[in-house]
C-alpha cells in the first residue's frame, strides 16, 4: 500500500475543507486508478469515499474487483453504474473465480471467447473449462496467446479441445522463448508442420537454441 493509500484510511476524519481540497489535488486520473486499486483489494470505505469525492470510472473499478473475486465489491459497482461485464469476465478469468465469472454471466457477459484468450494466457484451466462449457470455441485464438505466455497445459488443453494452428502458436512461443511449448505443439502436429516461419522469429530474435531445434524439426519433417 503507498504512503497515499494509507491516507485514505484516515482522511474521513479531516475536516470537509481539507478533504475537499485533498481529493481536488490528486486529479481525475489518480483518482480513478485509487478507485480501481480500492476495488481490487476490497476495501469497501475507500471505494465509497472516492466516489464521493469524484472517482466516476466504475467499469474499470469493475475490472479491478473482478480480477480479485470481489464479489461484494462487483455488485456495489453495479449499483454505482457499471455496465462493462464482458471485460470484467475476461479479467476475473485470471484466478478462475467461478463465482465472479457467473455473476457477470447472470449479468448479461456473453463474450465467452474474449475471456478463453484470458483465461488461456494465465493458464487458468478452471476458467477455460468452464468458458467451454458455456460456448467459447474460438480455441485457435486462444492457443497462440496460451503458447506466447508458455501455458503448456493450457495449449495442451486447448489442442484436445481442437485447436490446430499449430504453426502460428510455434510463432508465438518462440517470439517469448517457450521452449516446452513449442515441444508441446512439435508433438501435436504430428510431424507435418512447416516451422519456417517460427525460424525466421527465432533467429530476428537471437534465440539460438530455438533456432537450433526448429532447424532439427524442419529437416525431419523435410525427409518425411
Amino acid at each position: 500500500m503507498t504512503t497515499l493509500e494509507s491516507k485514505l484510511s484516515t482522511i474521513s476524519q479531516l475536516t470537509d475543507k481539507y478533504r475537499n481540497n485533498f481529493f481536488k489535488s490528486l486529479g481525475t486520473n489518480y483518482l480513478n486508478e485509487l478507485f480501481h486499486r480500492a476495488a481490487k483489494t476490497g476495501r469497501i470505505d475507500e471505494l465509497k469515499l472516492l466516489k464521493e469525492h469524484g472517482a466516476t470510472n466504475y467499469n474499470y473499478a469493475l475490472i479491478g474487483a473482478a480480477s480479485s473475486g470481489k464479489v461484494d465489491i462487483m455488485k456495489l459497482l453495479k449499483e454505482f453504474g457499471a455496465t462493462d461485464f464482458n471485460s470484467a469476465l475476461s479479467y476475473a478469468t485470471e484466478n478462475s473465480s467461478v463465482v465472479a465469472m457467473s455473476l457477470l454471466k447472470e449479468w448479461g457477459a456473453e463474450e465467452y471467447d474474449r475471456a478463453l484468450v484470458k483465461a488461456s494466457t494465465y493458464g487458468q484451466l478452471t476458467a477455460m473449462e468452464l468458458l467451454k462449457y458455456w460456448g467459447a470455441k474460438d480455441y485457435d485464438s486462444a492457443l497462440k496467446y496460451a503458447a506466447q505466455a508458455g501455458q503448456t497445459e493450457a495449449s495442451k488443453l486447448l489442442i484436445e479441445w481442437g485447436a490446430t494452428n499449430y504453426t502460428t502458436a510455434a510463432s508465438y512461443a518462440i517470439r517469448s522463448r517457450n521452449l516446452e511449448t513449442m515441444k508441446l505443439l512439435d508433438k501435436y502436429a504430428g510431424g507435418c508442420t512447416k516451422y519456417t516461419d517460427a525460424l525466421v522469429d527465432a533467429i530476428s530474435s537471437g534465440n539460438e537454441e530455438a533456432a537450433k531445434l526448429l532447424k532439427s524439426w524442419i529437416n525431419v519433417h523435410t525427409k518425411h
